[in-house]
């Protein structure tokens, strides 16, 4: 496993015991990874790196995990949604 989605399972077990007794158990087959990209229409072109992993207990199932291509603008496009978004929430009196 990359590093990456190491830290990201690493954080999601400290976060959700529920989470950690399912990733120790890997109910999961073989990962298809790659890369997506995908056009969105306020910040453009967005490239994430994609793992997808079956669900063995649920058929058809799929968890697809996407991080941000190392050395792309989508990391910093994300944030700057993300910050949009939370901006556009916030009540204003």
């Amino acid at each position: 496993m990359s590093r990456p989605r190491g830290r990201l399972a690493e954080d999601m077990c400290a976060a959700s015991p529920a989470f950690a007794t399912v990733w120790a158990e890997h109910p999961v087959g073989a990962a298809t990874e790659g890369v997506r990209s995908l056009v969105h229409p306020a910040v453009g072109e967005l490239t994430f790196d994609y793992t997808m992993l079956p669900v063995s207990d649920l058929p058809g199932a799929r968890l697809l995990l996407c991080t941000p291509t190392q050395g792309s603008p989508t990391e910093a496009r994300v944030v700057g949604l993300l910050d949009a978004g939370e901006r556009a929430t916030v009540p204003t009196s």
